[in-house]
């Protein structure tokens, strides 16, 4: 299914199911989770092409912003690196809500993928879970 549509077709195509929860899988549920978190971007979700809502006053991508939440949550939920869950438990246990926790990591995760991208190199989890440590004493 996911190799016909385009990644930001498939998240309006989860916005349009999502009243039929119970037939998304894990990954588009945590996508549909992000998405209704933000109610500011519904009228990206509800139009009929992703063309109709993309310009370029948007400060940000609302698609990656979404991924970005989707990979920051299965981080958390597998335990996998084991210090976004510790962050992530840190910065509840601290005050801020799930979703604040969750953007303070994507922040990380964002500027450990642009790190990658520029110095073409993989993933390197030691470094990533170093990064996060970090930030979660200071």
């Amino acid at each position: 299914m996911f190799e016909s549509l385009s990644r930001q077709e498939l998240f309006l195509n989860i916005w349009r199911k999502r009243e039929e929860r119970h037939n998304l899988n894990e990954e588009e549920r945590h996508f549909l989770k992000a998405m209704e978190d933000h109610p500011e971007m519904e009228k990206v979700w509800s139009s009929d092409s992703i063309y109709d809502s993309l310009n370029r006053k948007n400060e940000e991508n609302p698609f990656a912003h979404i991924a970005f939440h989707s990979i920051v949550r299965n981080q958390i939920e597998r335990n996998n690196p084991p210090a976004v869950k510790e962050a992530y438990d840190s910065l509840i246990s601290q005050g801020a809500s799930p979703h604040e926790a969750e953007h303070n990591l994507m922040i990380i995760m964002a500027d450990e993928l642009f790190s990658m991208l520029k110095e073409q190199r993989t993933f390197d989890e030691e470094n990533y879970s170093k990064r996060i440590k970090k930030f979660i004493r200071n």
